[in-house]
C-alpha cells in the first residue's frame, strides 16, 4: 500500500494548498481589493464550483499528458495559476475577469488531480479495504486543510496580497510527491461517457447523487462562509483555531469512527442509516454556528466538535458510497459525475451565504441567519429521505 500513502500524501499537501489561501480569498477581496458583495459571493462561488465540479476534463487531462503524468501536470497547473495571482495582485492588475481565469483553472487542476486520486485509491485497495483506505484520506484532506488554514492566516496579516505564497508552495510538494504513481492502474474505461454506460441504473444513481449533494450545503457554512460570518465579532481570533480543531479531531479520531460504525454498514440500507446519522449531526452544527454573533460565541467550539463528528462519517462514506454505485470499470466517470453534483450545491450554499454575510452589519446582532436555515432543512430532508432510498451497492459491483 505504499503507492496509497504516497497518493494520500499528495492529496494531504494540496489539500493544505487550497485551505491556505480559500478561507481567506473573501477577506482579501473585502480589503485592499475593495469588491463589492455581489462580486466576491460570485468569484468564490465559481471557484468553489471549479474545484468539485472540475473533474469533468479528467479525461481530456489524460488523453493530453497521459494517465502516468496526468495527477503531477494537475498539481503544477495548480501551482501555476497561483504564481500568476500573486504576482498579478502585487502589480494591480486583478481584475475581476482575470481573478475568475486564474481561480478557475486552479479550481479545474485542483478536482481533476482529486479525481484521479480517488479512483486510483479505489482501483488500487480491495472493496474490503476502500472505506478505511478513504477514511485514510479524509484525515490527510483534513489535516492539511487545517495546517494550511493556520499558515493562511499567518500569512494573510503578515502580507495581505502574498496570500497564496505558501499554497504555491504546498502544490508544489503534491507535485513532487506524486512523481512516481503507477497511474496506469486507473482505467482508460473509467471514462467511458456512453449513453448506455451513463444510463445504467440511473435512477439509484441519480437518487444517491441528489440525496448526498445536500450535505455539502452545511459544509459550504463551515469551511467558506464562516470566516466572512465572523468578522467584526469575537470569533473572528479563533477562525484558525476552529479549522484546528477539525482537523485533530479528524486525525485522531477517523480510523476510530470508522470501526465503530463498520457493524452497520452491512446491508442495502447500513451506508444510508450511516449517512442519516451524519446528517442529523450536522443540522445540530449548524443550529451552533448561529451563535457566532450572539454573547453565546464559545458554542461555536462545540459546534465545531459536533460537524466534525459528522464529517467523520459522511465523508470515506461518499467517497466509498461512490465507487459502489458507479462501480469499478467508471471510477473516474462516478468521482466526476460526484464532484459535479456535490460542487454545484456547495458553490452555491457558499456563493449565497457569503453574499448574504457580506452585506450584513457585523457590528450588529444577527442571531438567525437564513442561509443556515435552508441549510439545516435541506440537511434534514436528505437524512430523513436517505432511510427510504434503497441504494444497493450490488447494482454497479
Amino acid at each position: 500500500m505504499k503507492e496509497i500513502d504516497q497518493a494520500v500524501l499528495a492529496r494531504g499537501c494540496s489539500s493544505a494548498a487550497s485551505y491556505a489561501f480559500l478561507p481567506y480569498l473573501p477577506i482579501w477581496m473585502m480589503g485592499g481589493q475593495a469588491y463589492g458583495a455581489g462580486v466576491i459571493g460570485t468569484v468564490v462561488g465559481l471557484h468553489i464550483f471549479a474545484l468539485r465540479a472540475g473533474g469533468v476534463f479528467s479525461r481530456p487531462a489524460m488523453q493530453l499528458v497521459g494517465r502516468a503524468n496526468a495527477l503531477l501536470a494537475c498539481h503544477l497547473v495548480a501551482a501555476a495559476t497561483l504564481a500568476l495571482l500573486i504576482g498579478s495582485a502585487f502589480i494591480g492588475m486583478t481584475t475581476v475577469p482575470c481573478l475568475v481565469a486564474l481561480l478557475a483553472l486552479n479550481g479545474v487542476a485542483t478536482s481533476v488531480g482529486n479525481v484521479l486520486t480517488k479512483a486510483f485509491i479505489a482501483s488500487h485497495a480491495g472493496k474490503e479495504r476502500r472505506v478505511h483506505e478513504f477514511g485514510k484520506l479524509n484525515r490527510a484532506i483534513n489535516g492539511g486543510a487545517a495546517l494550511g488554514a493556520v499558515a493562511g492566516s499567518v500569512q494573510m496579516d503578515a502580507v495581505p496580497d502574498g496570500f497564496a505564497i505558501i499554497s504555491l508552495l504546498l502544490f508544489g510538494l503534491a507535485a513532487a510527491c506524486s512523481r512516481g504513481l503507477p497511474m496506469d492502474v486507473v482505467r482508460n474505461g473509467g471514462m467511458s461517457w456512453s449513453v448506455r454506460d451513463l444510463l445504467g441504473h440511473w435512477k439509484v444513481k441519480a437518487a444517491f447523487l441528489a440525496v448526498t449533494a445536500t450535505i455539502w450545503l452545511g459544509y459550504a457554512q463551515f469551511f467558506t462562509a464562516l470566516p466572512v460570518y465572523a468578522i467584526g465579532t469575537a470569533a473572528q481570533a479563533f477562525i484558525g483555531a476552529f479549522f484546528a480543531i477539525n482537523a485533530a479531531l479528524i486525525v485522531t479520531f477517523q480510523g476510530k469512527a470508522l470501526r465503530a460504525v463498520q457493524p452497520l454498514l452491512g446491508g442495502p440500507l447500513g451506508p444510508c442509516r450511516v449517512f442519516a446519522g451524519s446528517a442529523v449531526l450536522m443540522v445540530v452544527a449548524l443550529v451552533g454556528l448561529m451563535a457566532t454573533h450572539g454573547a453565546l460565541w464559545p458554542v461555536l467550539f462545540a459546534a465545531i466538535v459536533i460537524f466534525t463528528l459528522s464529517e467523520l462519517l459522511w465523508a470515506p462514506l461518499l467517497d466509498t458510497w461512490t465507487a459502489s454505485v458507479f462501480g469499478q470499470r467508471h471510477l473516474v466517470e462516478g468521482y466526476t459525475i460526484a464532484g459535479l453534483s456535490w460542487g454545484l450545491f456547495e458553490a452555491s450554499g457558499g456563493a449565497l451565504s457569503i453574499y448574504y454575510y457580506a452585506g450584513v452589519d457585523h457590528q450588529g446582532s444577527v442571531p438567525w441567519s437564513y442561509p443556515i436555515l435552508v441549510t439545516c432543512l435541506l440537511v434534514t430532508l436528505a437524512g430523513l429521505g436517505m432511510r427510504y432510498v434503497n441504494l444497493r451497492p450490488r447494482y454497479a459491483e
